[in-house]
């Protein structure tokens, strides 16, 4: 289960803050990586370990480097491995559906037509699952998330409440999470949009940001170090 709390936060755990930054600079040692995260060797160490068992990042062999008579530097890089994320924009006439791999590249992506207040919340979210499925199809890879981004406000039990889809604390994850047997996280299309903005920010340079937005719903979202807040 997801842990309450603001949805989108900065990297906290050693193996988190490690796959940012590799992320974020394509090539990297595990010594820039203590410099930046101010974390000790053996931190690093097991982060990194955890992170090349898991498949998510991968040592550049070849760009090895030897310094004297010390252990030689690997850099370290994103790994493409076999996991792929979904993530579901939810607008008010039209869906858009996404197949993601760990490195961020879009895979396979549909926009279909789905006007939410003319549909039943069961047949809408039928026409989603059947949107993922389609696209997951043929495609030797697991998936391991499904993140939703809706109009209108989501609660703390992830409930969604949104006036012109003609919602009223309607949970879309529940059924999400049966179908794919995955994590499934929604958020208001507020915080997602400011929340994409500190995912891909240096962490020294994570700054405090109020986001104001109007387009089929209005509202407003602060970041902050804690993480992504959506005010109204």
């Amino acid at each position: 289960m997801i842990k309450p709390g603001p949805v989108f936060t900065p990297p906290q755990t050693p193996a988190a803050r490690c796959l940012h930054l590799v992320r974020l600079n394509p090539i990297i040692t595990r010594s820039e990586l203590v410099e930046t995260t101010g974390l000790s060797q053996p931190t690093i160490t097991r982060a990194t370990a955890a992170l090349l068992e898991a498949g998510l990042v991968q040592e550049r062999t070849d760009l090895t480097r030897t310094r004297g008579r010390g252990r030689p530097t690997v850099p370290l890089e994103v790994a493409d491995s076999k996991w792929i994320l979904a993530g579901i924009a939810i607008g008010t006439s039209r869906t858009h559906i996404a197949l993601f791999d760990t490195m961020g590249r879009t895979l396979r992506e549909d926009d279909i037509a789905t006007p939410v207040a003319r549909l039943s919340e069961s047949d809408f979210i039928e026409h989603i699952m059947a949107g993922v499925n389609r696209l997951t199809t043929g495609i030797s890879r697991t998936l391991v998330s499904v993140g939703v981004t809706t109009s209108g406000n989501v609660d703390e039990d992830g409930l969604v409440w949104a006036s012109n889809l003609g919602w009223e604390g309607v949970d879309i994850a529940e059924r999400l999470r049966y179908q794919f047997n995955v994590p499934v996280v929604v958020s208001s299309a507020i915080p997602a949009i400011l929340g994409s903005e500190t995912q891909s920010a240096e962490l020294d340079k994570q700054e405090n940001v109020l986001v104001l937005f109007a387009d089929d719903s209005t509202g407003a979202a602060l970041s902050t170090e804690e993480g992504v807040t959506q005010l109204v």
